[in-house]
């Protein structure tokens, strides 16, 4: 209740800023999604994927610190973007060279085309590549002569931020010839990452490109409103072929002991006998559920994003008792964790993942992995302090990055919502290392625009 009262005193102005699209997460994650998971009965199909997910604490603490921890995160969000600087550090060039958007555009295309073909090659060829996409997902095998380059795929990603600085080249250049190449980067993005069917991402990059039409629509003629129906229908109508193409081969290869995390995750044979509930259990469960029908779709889409608060109930009981603080060490690991295992053996002498902590304790030693979300990442690194500073940290970050990102043009609106969408995900996705590793292009795209978009720091009011 706090956080929907919170919601709704910041959503009084009309401007859906960065604060009401975290507001929005933490509702959907930490209300919406609970709710449907206490709701929906452990033998409900949806929870083939969500197995771990059937069985919860039976004592009433751990659900009273999670509540407590959710609440104390999000007011210490909402304190650190409220105490956040309301103007911005940079000064912005008054003569806006469209060039520079076309290098760091172009230039992002050509590393994530190129790594991308290369990666290719390193997973055997196209065939090899179309044939065993499920697989690949799971990871690159470490077989093959050019194995040690597989972290080229990571690079492949460039594509996505390189697109988006065309778009804002196209949106300030106008004429045929850079839509049409906004539009075939585009195009070639759509695919590469409908290929690594990585549904996140592929949210985080189509998502943005339709709100900025529904931002600027007032403002646009009628061509160019029919145009925005035409891209958006080329839009899903190329990640339905591209889904295709992978579709009917990949169905072929299925890993050992049940299907990849891209289909949902575990089944009851992956998890270890302590985290599967009794069939009493299950039963007395259900008894006390049947008043309550909710279609399977809904509980399904319910558990997609009630992990967090199974996670924040699971660190409270195991941290620091099994393990220790980390004291924010995460901050750190994920950038040593950019070396290529394969090239300098690195990883093998730094402390273990987070995110395996995490699934360790919740499922045990399974090689898929059960995300960290922002809650449990303070808890996980300084306990109830660790919740405060992270979360408030975060909420200054929001709001800064709110005050640095542009809004004049279509394309700078597609540039401010894939940041706005990505911190949205943080709240889910709070562990560093994904941010770090998942979306190395994004934060090195940001840097480039800060050093090349950017004049020279702040100097006074009378500048802006």
């Amino acid at each position: 209740m706090p956080i929907l009262a919170a919601l709704i005193e910041f959503r009084r102005s009309s401007r859906f800023d960065f604060l009401s699209a975290i507001s929005a997460a933490f509702v959907l994650v930490f209300f919406v999604a609970p709710i449907i998971l206490f709701l929906a009965p452990p033998s409900a199909p949806a929870f083939s994927k969500f197995v771990w997910m059937r069985s919860l604490p039976a004592e009433d603490a751990p659900y009273v610190w999670a509540a407590c921890l959710v609440s104390i995160s999000y007011l210490s969000i909402a304190a650190g973007y409220l105490v956040g600087p309301d103007r911005r550090f940079f000064v912005w060039q008054r003569e806006d060279d469209t060039r520079k958007y076309l290098v760091l555009g172009l230039v992002f295309m050509v590393i994530g085309l190129v790594s991308y073909c290369f990666y290719l090659e390193v997973v055997g060829g196209p065939n090899s590549a179309f044939k065993n996409v499920w697989e690949l997902r799971k990871g690159t095998p470490d077989v093959g002569p050019l194995a040690q380059f597989a972290f080229v795929k990571r690079l492949a990603f460039f594509v996505i931020p390189g697109s988006v600085f065309l778009m804002q080249f196209a949106s300030r250049k106008r004429g045929a010839f850079a839509w049409g190449l906004t539009a075939a980067a585009t195009f070639l993005t759509l695919c590469i990452v409908v290929f690594f069917q990585g549904r996140l991402v592929l949210i985080a990059y189509v998502a943005p490109i339709l709100l900025a039409m529904w931002v600027m629509r007032k403002s646009s003629t009628l061509r160019t409103k029919l145009l925005n129906v035409c891209s958006t229908v080329l839009i899903f109508g190329t990640i339905f072929a591209a889904g295709e193409m992978t579709r009917p081969m990949s169905v072929i290869v299925i890993a050992p002991g049940g299907p990849p995390p891209a289909l949902g995750g575990p089944q009851d044979d992956q998890l270890s006998a302590e985290v599967r509930p009794s069939a009493q259990d299950a039963r007395r469960i259900d008894r006390l559920k049947t008043r309550v029908h909710l279609p399977n779709p809904v509980i399904s889409l319910g558990l997609e994003f009630a992990f967090p608060i199974v996670n924040v109930l699971t660190t409270v009981q195991k941290v620091p008792g099994t393990v220790g603080y980390r004291w924010f060490a995460d901050l750190v690991l994920p950038f040593l964790q950019l070396v290529p295992k394969r090239l300098v053996p690195l990883r093998d002498h730094l402390p273990p993942k987070l995110v395996e902590l995490n699934t360790r304790f919740q499922v045990g030693d399974v090689e898929w992995g059960i995300p960290v979300d922002l809650v449990s990442f303070g808890w996980y690194s300084l306990g109830v302090v660790g919740v405060v500073l992270t979360s408030f940290g975060f909420g200054w970050v929001a709001k800064n990055l709110e005050g640095v990102l542009p809004s004049s043009t279509y394309g700078d609106w597609v540039f401010r919502f894939s940041w706005l969408v990505i911190l949205a995900a943080l709240v889910m996705y709070g562990d560093p290392y994904w941010f770090v590793i998942e979306l190395f292009p994004w934060w090195v795209a940001l840097l480039c625009y800060l050093a090349f978009i950017v004049m020279r720091p702040f100097e006074s009011t009378a500048d802006n």
